[in-house]
C-alpha cells in the first residue's frame, strides 16, 4: 500500500511538473518591424495623446525609443528639426482617428507588433499566456494592478485601479473635488472643468491655474476657495 501511494505521487509530481513545462512553453515572444517608408503617414501628426518628447538622430532611432517605452504605441517624427524632433503617443490613428491633422513635415508612424509563442507558432489570445514584459516593472500608480497585452492594436499593457483612480496609469483623480486636484490630472489651463461633491455628483466650475493655487470661479458665479 505504502509503495502504491508513493508511485502515485511520483507521477502525480511528474504530471504537474509536465503541465508546468507546457504552461510556460506557451510563453510568446513580442516583435517589432520598422522600415523607414513603411507603415507611415506623411505630412501628418498625431495630436493630443504626446507623453513624451525627446530629440533623436533619425526616424530608426525615434522608432527604438518608442519600442523600449510601453506606453509608447505610434510616433510623430519632424525630420527637418534639430530639437525634440521625436514625440511618442500613448494612442495610434487607429484608436483616435479624429487626433490626425495635416502637418507638412511631419510623418506619423505606428508601432508595428507581432506576437508567436516560442518555435515560430501563432500567439492565440486565451489559449497561450502573454508575457511582453510591460509590467515589469509595475507601471502602475496608486495600488493599479498591470496586465500585459499582446494585441498589436491595442495598449501595450493596462492597469487596474482602484476605485478612486483612472487612467492608463491610474494615474488620475477619478472625482476630482477641487481645482488642484484638476491641476494633479495635468488640466493643460485655465479653463472650465467638472468636479465632485462626497456623493460624486459633478458640477462645473471653472479653474483659473494662474492666479493662487486652488482658487475657483463658479459658474453661478460664485467665488470661493477650495
Amino acid at each position: 500500500m505504502g509503495i502504491m501511494v508513493r508511485v502515485l505521487q511520483v507521477v502525480f509530481l511528474v504530471s504537474h511538473l509536465t503541465l508546468l513545462i507546457t504552461v510556460y512553453s506557451d510563453v510568446n515572444c513580442q516583435n517589432f518591424k520598422f522600415v523607414i517608408d513603411e507603415d507611415v503617414v506623411y505630412n501628418h501628426i498625431l495630436e493630443g495623446h504626446v507623453f513624451r518628447r525627446l530629440t533623436v538622430y533619425s526616424a530608426a532611432q525615434c522608432h527604438v525609443t518608442c519600442k523600449d517605452d510601453c506606453l509608447c504605441v505610434s510616433m510623430n517624427y519632424f525630420p527637418v528639426s534639430q530639437e525634440n524632433n521625436c514625440e511618442l503617443n500613448d494612442v495610434d490613428k487607429a484608436m483616435e482617428s479624429a487626433a490626425m491633422k495635416w502637418n507638412p513635415g511631419v510623418n506619423y508612424y505606428d508601432l508595428v507588433r507581432s506576437y508567436t509563442v516560442k518555435g515560430g507558432g501563432k500567439y492565440i489570445p486565451g489559449k497561450h499566456r502573454c508575457i511582453n514584459r510591460c509590467c515589469n516593472p509595475n507601471p502602475c500608480v496608486n495600488g493599479g494592478v498591470c496586465q500585459e497585452i499582446c494585441d498589436p492594436y491595442s495598449m501595450r499593457f493596462t492597469c487596474a485601479c482602484p476605485d478612486t483612480y483612472t487612467g492608463q496609469r491610474c494615474e488620475k483623480i477619478k472625482y476630482p473635488r477641487n481645482c488642484q486636484d484638476i491641476a494633479k490630472n495635468g488640466a493643460p489651463g485655465s479653463g472650465m472643468y467638472p468636479i465632485f461633491n462626497s456623493t460624486n455628483e459633478a458640477f462645473s466650475v471653472y479653474c483659473d491655474m494662474k492666479s493662487e493655487p486652488g482658487f475657483v470661479l463658479g459658474i453661478d458665479p460664485i467665488v470661493f476657495f477650495c
